[in-house]
Formats: C-alpha cells, sequence, structure tokens
C-alpha cells in the first residue's frame, strides 16, 4: 500500500472528552489531507443503571465537556454497537457492520482502540471491505478494572482479527512478542503548548490535570491537598466527587487555555495506584506533565516509562517523610528542570505518528 486515504476511527471516548491518543491522531491524519471518520463512544461493557442515569441526566460540572474545535477533514458520528455479551446483542452488531461499517469502511484504515472484535466484522470479517484493521491497545485488557474477565476474552479475539497491532505500552509489548505477535510500539507524545509552562516560584504549588476515577491514588491527592491545596482541572468521577469536596475544582479546559493555567503550578501529580493494570500504563499527559518543567510526583511505579526513574518523584505517601523528600526534591529540581524539558521534546506526537505511518505502509 502506497498511501492512506481515509481513516475510520473507533473511539471508547467522545471527541469534546479530554484531549486523548485517540484525538491527536485524528487531526494529524486530517492535517496530512486524509479524510477521517471519528466514530465515538464505542461501548465495550454492558452499562450500569447509574451510567445510564448519566447520559439521560444532564450532568453536572465535574462531567461537563468542553466543545472542542473540529478541524476540517474530521467528520463525527456516534457508534451505534452494543457490547457484544449476550447473543441477541452480537446479531444486532453484526447487522450494524454488515448494513453500516462495511460500507463505510471501504478502502480505509480502521483504526480501533476499543476491544470490540465487530468493528471489523468478528467472525464476518471475510466480507471486509477495508484496506488496513489496526488495534490499539492502549489499556490493559487482561487486568482491567472492571469485567476483566469479558476483556480478556475479547482482546484475544481482537488479535485474531486485525492486521496491525499498535500498543503504547512497552511491557504489553514484550507479551505480545513473547507469544509470537509483532506489534508496533507508539507510547504517549506532546504538542508544543506544553513546553517550558511551569513556575518558578519556590513554594510547592500541586496542580492535577486529567481524568480522575474511584480506582486513582485518592490518598496521594488528598494529603497533596491537605498540605499544599491541590487544584484539580478536567473530569472527577462522580461516585468520588464528594471525597475531593475540599479540593479547588477549576473545571475542564480547552489544552490552549490549559497549559497557561499550568504556569502557576511548579508541582504535578499522576495519582496512579499500584495494581497491575497502571503497572502497565502508559498515561496521555506523562510526557505533556514533562514538558512544563514541573517536578512530577507519583505514589505508583512508572519505571517501565522513559525518563521516569530520573525525572519522576516515586514517594510512598504513607510513610513519615514524605513531605521531607517533597519539598528536598523540589529544591533540587531546577538542575534537572531543562534536561526534563529537552528529554521531552524528543517524544513529539509529531514524531510518533511519523513513524506509526511508516508502519501502516509497511505490508
Amino acid at each position: 500500500m502506497n498511501e492512506l486515504r481515509k481513516i475510520v476511527i473507533y473511539s471508547e471516548v467522545g471527541w469534546d472528552f479530554l484531549d486523548q491518543r485517540h484525538h491527536h491522531l485524528a487531526r494529524y491524519f486530517a492535517n496530512k489531507g486524509h479524510n477521517v471518520e471519528f466514530v465515538e463512544r464505542v461501548v465495550s461493557r454492558v452499562p450500569t443503571p447509574s451510567l445510564l442515569l448519566k447520559i439521560i441526566k444532564p450532568k453536572n460540572k465535574l462531567h461537563t465537556a468542553t466543545s472542542k474545535k473540529i478541524p476540517n477533514n474530521i467528520s463525527l458520528r456516534r457508534s451505534l454497537f452494543l457490547p457484544h455479551v449476550y447473543i441477541l446483542f452480537s446479531i444486532y452488531n453484526y447487522l450494524v457492520w454488515l448494513v453500516i461499517e462495511r460500507r463505510r469502511q471501504k478502502g480505509a484504515v480502521v483504526y480501533s482502540f476499543v476491544d470490540n472484535p465487530y468493528v471489523v466484522g468478528g467472525r464476518l470479517s471475510s466480507l471486509a471491505t477495508y484496506e488496513i484493521s489496526v488495534f490499539d491497545i492502549i489499556h490493559n485488557w487482561w487486568h482491567f478494572p472492571w469485567k476483566a474477565k469479558q476483556h480478556k476474552k475479547q482482546v484475544e479475539r481482537c488479535l485474531g482479527l486485525f492486521s496491525k497491532i499498535v500498543t503504547d505500552s512497552p511491557l504489553i509489548q514484550n507479551q505480545l512478542l513473547e507469544r509470537g505477535l509483532n506489534s508496533h510500539l507508539m507510547m504517549p507524545g506532546v504538542d508544543g503548548i506544553w513546553f517550558d509552562k511551569s513556575a518558578t516560584k519556590l513554594a510547592i504549588a500541586p496542580v492535577f490535570f486529567g481524568n480522575l476515577r474511584s480506582n486513582s491514588d485518592l490518598e496521594l491527592v488528598s494529603k497533596i491537598d491537605d498540605n499544599f491545596e491541590l487544584s484539580l482541572y478536567g473530569l472527577i468521577d462522580e461516585s468520588i466527587a464528594e471525597t475531593l469536596s475540599k479540593c479547588a475544582y477549576k473545571g475542564q479546559l480547552d489544552p490552549s487555555v490549559l497549559v497557561n493555567e499550568l504556569s502557576n503550578y511548579n508541582v504535578i501529580i499522576l495519582p496512579y495506584n499500584k495494581s497491575e493494570f497502571s503497572q502497565s500504563i502508559s498515561p496521555a499527559k506523562y510526557f505533556e506533565s514533562l514538558a512544563t518543567g514541573s517536578l512530577v510526583v507519583t505514589g505508583s511505579d512508572l519505571g517501565h516509562l522513559p525518563g521516569a526513574n530520573t525525572y519522576v518523584l516515586n514517594v510512598d505517601h504513607s510513610s513519615g517523610d514524605f513531605f521531607e523528600r517533597l519539598t528536598e526534591a523540589m529544591q533540587d529540581h531546577s538542575v534537572i528542570k531543562a534536561d526534563q524539558v529537552e528529554f521531552a521534546r524528543e517524544h513529539t506526537w509529531q514524531k510518533r505518528f511519523d513513524k506509526l505511518t511508516e508502519y501502516l505502509l509497511n505490508d
């Protein structure tokens, strides 16, 4: 294959969600002149009653998304797929693919971020009309915090259906290689707007940006807030909103606005827990955090990520010297700050996607 013309992206998040790999990928190909269909909210598990209520009810301020600009060459549409846990759902999904998706996929690159085999036709994939199918593994589906058994079964089916496999995790790539499965490692990247945005003041001014969930390291969040008044930007799961009610919630901002807000802070926390799921995670905001020049703090082992052992402070927030270590690290941070920012410059989304394109075009 000599060129890419049309890209159909299947995403578990919507376009107006916090900027993720999905959005950067869509913009990259759109800027290259390709037609991009961004299929939103492809569900892969049965929604709980509470989730259904959230969909029906107006959302409160902790869940309000910004309306993001849609670049030229990108069109949005809502997914019609259902999670395939019941036989009737499976029959329905086959009909959706045969009647709607198969036609839209003709001659395209199908790029899926979801472990839903029906996006490429499932057992009917021999009838497919797409040029290339790509399964991008951005979660450790084998140890997913919710419905792990179901996701493990789904991801195994996907591995046998897609022609190309991409992952953001070095650990997952190694596991795939051990099984004789070739894959392309594409870790998260960073855009130019994120560089050199940290505050120059010496007093610790911490911030979190992103999506806080019930499986986040909430103890780290609370401990930082109790002593340094933590500011939160982004989305907070409704189940933990009351727990974090004392934190200064600043809302969800467009990245172009958020980066300027970050100039008021000099510590960014990455509150991932110590589960097996987190040990293979490659956060979208990892290189963004490094690029700002702020001190990056976590309670999880992120040693599998490039630069983490050099530029990230891994602290045990239950230890007696927690605040002493944090204070010392802040004082010493000026020595490595410039190197940290330059290190992040090596990991731009542009470089990531240029190499991905080479991989997709290599038969």
